[in-house]
């Protein structure tokens, strides 16, 4: 008898442990769990075409299409995509533009003290200087940082 190998791996080809997959025999559901190498080896399944899903906590499941024939090995591979990197690459770009504003926010509170202080030419840099602020960018923050100490 032939041995069915699915392999599971995520959308960089990083192969993933511990991936349920599952498929039907007889329209009866069979499901397994991949090994340290990202496979399920299923020994002796009748010739036929069978539908393999791998789902694995934080990926999306998907599914592959195999054809088994008799007295030979058949392969599979199924690539799963991560479902929680938007959400980390959200929470961080989230967190960092609420860090550079509140950078900001304390740039400007320095700013509009040495307008305050400053006579016409300084104050006229200070309000240039704080204008640059109200960009928003870090390069602004940190060129603007340079100027006032």
């Amino acid at each position: 008898m032939a041995n069915t190998t699915i392999t599971v791996q995520d959308s960089t080809g990083v192969v993933l442990s511990e991936a349920t997959v599952s498929y039907l025999v007889n329209a009866v559901k069979v499901e397994g769990t991949t090994d340290t190498n990202g496979e399920l080896t299923i020994a002796g399944l009748e010739a036929g075409t069978y539908t393999f899903t791998a789902a694995l906590s934080g990926y999306t499941s998907a599914s592959v299409e195999v054809v088994v024939t008799e007295d030979v090995d058949s392969t599979g591979t199924i690539s799963l995509t991560a479902t929680i990197t938007s959400t980390i690459v959200s929470a961080v770009a989230t967190a960092a533009a609420s860090t550079l504003a509140e950078k900001i926010a304390a740039m400007k509170v320095k700013l509009n003290a040495k307008i305050a202080a400053s006579h016409s030419w300084a104050k006229l840099g200070y309000l240039v200087l704080s204008a640059l602020l109200d960009t928003g960018s870090e390069w602004a923050l940190n060129y603007v940082a340079s100027k006032i100490k």
